[in-house]
């Protein structure tokens, strides 16, 4: 067993070293604010079926990475702390497809400054004939807002724009804008975690390391302990004693553009038959938890309330 993860530590580190994916150029995007949640993609068209493939992208913000719409990671997000940027590489040879991938990256507004995230991505690794590729630089990468707000009271989180998933739908052009470069952080302030432990070991909540990945990951889902409806336009659900995450709310029948407060999360209705609502990125104690609406919310569209604990 210590021969083959020694052999896949080799494998890895010997990709990591032909196609140098560190160094990749900054970029961010044009005309968002310290507020917004953003989406960036691009489309890489390979000569040749991509054989092998990692991903290694430098973060100032909380970020969830995706391949061919896949999550490639286990955690809610990365990181899990705010000190400073941070960088990663995970192996993305099971998402790959033949033809065409696409890499796309939601983010939170940067943790270090009152602006819009910065991050520099680069995706490198073998073709089926032994050719080595990468790419790491800004061209190529759109952006777009992410239907999420960073507010003074927590989240916004607005789902009534009837767009494709970013991640892997048809990308709704008007809504998009080339990512533009950024004068970033010299390398030596990026912390590197290298390759991740989950990319090498496979994820095991027995095993996990907090040591090894800086992420986050929720490690219990809770239920109340029990309700009171305040009015017909309002519910409470206690947790105690209370718990650090998010609540994550089920909600059915709602109407698109109905606005719901709930804790921390101000939630804007899809209009969907069932829909869920939670804060993705900025995380608090929890214990007694308001719900409450505007003049179209009833309790009763409240179907299932779980707390995420972290």
């Amino acid at each position: 067993m210590q021969r083959i993860l020694l052999l896949l530590i080799i494998v890895f580190s010997a990709i990591t070293a032909s196609a140098q994916p560190f160094g990749g150029r900054w970029m961010t995007a044009g005309g968002a604010n310290g507020t917004d949640c953003l989406w960036f993609r691009r489309t890489f068209i390979a000569k040749e079926c991509p054989y092998r493939a990692a991903v290694t992208i430098a973060a100032d913000c909380r970020y969830v990475l995706y391949v061919n719409g896949r999550n490639v990671s286990t955690a809610l997000y990365t990181p899990s702390d705010r000190r400073m940027p941070s960088c990663s590489t995970y192996d993305v040879t099971r998402f790959l497809r033949p033809d065409t991938n696409i890499v796309a990256v939601r983010t939170s507004p940067s943790l270090l400054r009152r602006e819009a995230a910065s991050l520099a991505v680069s995706f490198f690794g073998s073709d089926i004939m032994g050719e080595r590729f990468a790419w790491s630089t800004e061209e190529g990468w759109m952006s777009c807002h992410a239907g999420r707000w960073m507010t003074e009271e927590g989240e916004t989180m607005d789902a009534s724009e009837d767009i494709p998933h970013p991640a892997y739908g048809d990308m709704a052009t008007a809504l998009w804008q080339p990512a533009v470069p950024t004068e970033g952080y010299p390398s030596a302030s990026v912390h590197d975690n290298g390759v991740t432990a989950e990319s090498i070991f496979g994820y095991s909540h027995h095993s996990y390391n907090t040591l090894t990945d800086n992420v986050q990951r929720a490690h219990t889902i809770l239920r109340p302990r029990y309700f009171d409806i305040i009015d017909s336009h309002s519910v409470s659900y206690d947790f105690a004693p209370g718990f650090f995450g998010f609540v994550r709310v089920t909600l059915r029948g709602c109407r698109r553009g109905e606005r719901i407060r709930i804790g921390n999360l101000l939630y804007v209705c899809s209009g969907e038959i069932d829909e869920q609502a939670f804060a993705r990125f900025n995380p608090a104690f929890m214990r007694k938890i308001t719900i409450s609406g505007d003049r179209h919310f009833k309790p009763e569209q409240v179907q299932e309330v779980e707390g995420i604990c972290l």
